[in-house]
């Protein structure tokens, strides 16, 4: 589903994502993403500073943890929050090393993975490959 999300001010404490819930931001950016129906984040997305990031599942010998963020979640986290691919980058890398990707992410079967990011702005690029908390 594509879907565009205008910039918002946020009243909440908390946003609740996938499987739970994480600290607000005071504004987020206008975003437009293309996520499944019932997850909260996005496979792809772009945001209104022409920041883009796209996901992709990877699959390791690292565990897959039963708790943990979505990096779908991650990726509209970062959207909303960073203007440029750096920004987004070290955003993504906090993410993973102080929480860490985890959770089911599909709705009729267990299905976990880790995640690959593509990460963009018209200046720069990065590809960030994140395997359990590395």
């Amino acid at each position: 589903m594509l879907e565009f999300i205008p910039r918002r001010r946020v009243e909440s404490m908390y946003v609740e994502l996938t499987n739970t819930g994480f600290p607000s931001t005071k504004e987020t950016c206008a975003i437009l993403i293309a996520r499944p129906w019932r997850i909260y984040g996005a496979e792809m997305g772009v945001n209104e500073h022409g920041l883009a990031i796209g996901n992709v599942a990877v699959f390791t010998k690292e565990p897959y943890a039963e708790r943990g963020l979505l990096g779908m979640d991650m990726l509209r986290l970062a959207l909303e929050r960073t203007r440029t691919a750096r920004e987004a980058l070290k955003f993504l890398v906090s993410l993973v090393e102080e929480i860490g990707q985890g959770g089911n992410y599909s709705y009729e079967r267990r299905f976990r993975y880790h995640n690959y990011f593509i990460i963009v702005d018209p200046d720069e690029a990065w590809v960030l490959e994140a395997a359990g908390r590395y």
